[in-house]
């Protein structure tokens, strides 16, 4: 007898027509109905004074740890923010996503036209997937998959910004 692989999770579409993944079986969705990009922006960047971090005078890059990845919307706001500013005023960043169960990324993806933040961003994620890491003038992206919690840090620069967004579900 062949078994199957169970999808562990599943896309949810809100009244306002934002959307989200959740795990199946929960009714808790990984981000509220103000959408992922919108909270991203508004919680991570915004609070975490990223814009102004990355345009002060220092040539080593900014070290982002983006702890619970999720559906990458953190970190593609980092990034955002990031291109947002002029090129010759702005640091390099450095971000390092940690993520635990990737497939909930992977339903985003097969539904990406429900997040419009994934434009342009398809071949650069399918690279993070694939390869474990996305570079480019000033910028490098790193996955790393697993517990958080039982990982070897001692070897990492240390971070100057922390996205800790754990999804803990109430189940």
């Amino acid at each position: 007898e062949r078994k199957t692989e169970k999808m562990r999770h599943e896309l949810v579409v809100f009244p306002n027509g934002t959307a989200s993944v959740r795990p199946v079986g929960s009714s808790e969705a990984m981000h509220s109905t103000i959408g992922a990009w919108e909270e991203a922006r508004a919680l991570y960047v915004a609070q975490s004074g990223l814009a102004s971090k990355l345009v002060t005078q220092h040539p080593e890059p900014l070290v982002l740890f983006d702890v619970g990845m999720g559906i990458a919307a953190n970190a593609l706001a980092a990034i955002d923010c990031w291109e947002s500013l002029s090129a010759g005023k702005r640091r390099p960043l450095h971000v390092v996503s940690f993520e635990n169960e990737i497939e909930g990324l992977r339903v985003a993806l097969a539904n990406s036209e429900k997040f419009p933040f994934y434009a342009n961003r398809i071949v650069l994620l399918d690279s993070l997937l694939s390869l474990g890491v996305w570079k480019s003038e000033g910028l490098t992206w790193e996955l790393r998959p697993g517990d958080f919690l039982k990982m070897n840090l001692s070897v990492e620069p240390a971070p100057e910004v922390i996205f800790y967004d754990f999804y803990s579900p109430k189940t």
